[in-house]
């Protein structure tokens, strides 16, 4: 549906005699000759000149002045462009801005940078905050000041515009928006933006050709990695805790008798071979498997280690491993305290089926300061061996194999963020 027609008022320009058209009725306070580029000052009723000739070079709208756009199911027409620029550390910024008018609702605006959009409107009540600002349930983080400067002009505004003007502007953002203030010596103006895309703008106004691409980031450009890390990290928590009941009920589920049990003594200070050898015992099945060896001692105060290999009978490979038990107490000031474990387990993966024997080699030195009496002490030992033990191992695989996605996903978010607040020169991104 076309939107209302929209009375055209004519002046003639003082400068060159040309017919002047404006269609933001009384509300135009200055509009610029498209014949001889004066601005005019038309704020009361008659033209007169605000600017001769602005300077030399001309810049060509992307959307053409009397263009209609629909935002929000309004159509508004567009009556005015603006560049403007500012500059830090010696490097100029340029940037577009479209003044959009509609009979009823008013006027609205476009800013575009680098092909980005932003389609903004007034404020109705002052922004609250300090440092971060609130508006309509948002909370703005600073991003930006800069002093802007009017550069070039075409069509018309509802201000009487003046070629390089200056203004102190602050933005502050909540993606998809951003909250900017502008102010002068005479008034601060506040207006909120809404991030709009290329595309959308070209769909708006029923542009002819393809939309421009975007480079690099907007202040207030939405993140597209918004949300995903914490989906994936959800996802991430469903399947930890689905990998962890499965392995909590087969370790519950799953009782493994021993195959194989042997006890032994072992003297310190005995000069003979104390290894120790258990007899054959059979690994059934027809694949690999997990065993589990686990030693008991008696070391209260004392501490013994076991250097023991499961060597296969008929191959000669061997499994190789070591446990340390040791178990100490005391009291210190009033306290007591313990350390060590007169238990220790070991876990092999993969181990063929087959006749395989376990070989135990007791180990223990007289420390500094111990007594002889103390270091010579009989450590009585038992092992046992334990078939189809639970493979913690797996479990951490695959936590291993889950983490990845969540990772990458925040790793993609920040990278975004950081690039958007590369650009800012305020604190307001932490």
């Amino acid at each position: 549906m076309p939107g209302p027609v929209v009375q055209i008022r004519a002046l003639t320009c003082p400068s060159c005699g040309a017919v002047v058209q404006m269609r933001g009725f009384a509300h135009t306070l200055s509009v610029t000759c498209e014949h001889c580029r004066t601005v005019l000052d038309t704020s009361k009723g008659d033209a007169s000149i605000l600017a001769k000739v602005q300077a030399q070079y001309t810049v060509q709208p992307l959307i053409p002045l009397g263009s209609r756009g629909k935002f929000d199911g309004v159509t508004f027409e567009a009556i005015g462009f603006e560049q403007r620029y500012s500059i830090s550390d010696g490097v100029t910024y340029y940037w577009q801005e479209y003044v959009l008018f509609h009979p009823y609702k008013g006027f609205r605006y476009l800013s575009e940078l680098n092909g980005h959009w932003s389609f903004i409107r007034p404020t109705e009540v002052l922004p609250g905050g300090m440092f971060q600002k609130t508006y309509e349930g948002h909370v703005y983080r600073p991003f930006q000041k800069a002093v802007a400067r009017t550069g070039f002009v075409i069509g018309e505004f509802p201000w009487r515009v003046s070629i390089g003007e200056a203004v102190t502007m602050t933005d502050y953002v909540s993606p998809p928006y951003v909250l900017s203030s502008e102010s002068n010596a005479f008034e601060t103006t506040w207006s909120v933006g809404r991030y709009m895309s290329s595309a959308e703008i070209w769909q708006a106004f029923s542009l002819k050709g393809d939309s421009p691409k975007a480079s690099g980031v907007c202040a207030n450009q939405p993140n597209p990695n918004d949300g995903k890390p914490v989906a994936a990290f959800k996802m991430f928590g469903v399947f930890f805790a689905l990998a962890l009941a499965m392995l909590t009920f087969f370790a519950m589920s799953h009782k493994s008798e021993p195959i194989y049990t042997g006890a032994f003594k072992f003297d310190p200070t005995s000069q003979s071979d104390q290894t120790a050898v258990s007899p054959p015992f059979e690994i059934t099945g027809s694949h690999t498997t997990a065993l589990h060896v686990e030693s008991r001692a008696a070391v209260n105060q004392n501490w013994v280690y076991l250097q023991m290999a499961l060597v296969n009978e008929a191959t000669n490979e061997s499994f190789d491993f070591g446990e340390t038990l040791s178990y100490y107490s005391g009291v210190d000031q009033g306290e007591s305290w313990s350390e060590g474990s007169s238990k220790q387990g070991t876990t092999l993966h993969k181990v063929s089926p087959g006749r395989y024997y376990l070989r135990v080699d007791p180990e223990r030195e007289r420390e500094s300061g111990e007594s002889s009496v103390a270091a010579a002490r009989t450590i009585e030992y038992r092992v046992a061996v334990f078939q189809g033990a639970t493979n913690y191992g797996l479990f951490f695989i695959v936590i291993l194999l889950l983490l990845p996605p969540p990772i990458i996903a925040w790793l993609r978010y920040r990278f975004f963020e950081n690039r958007r607040w590369s650009e800012s020169d305020m604190s307001g991104g932490g």
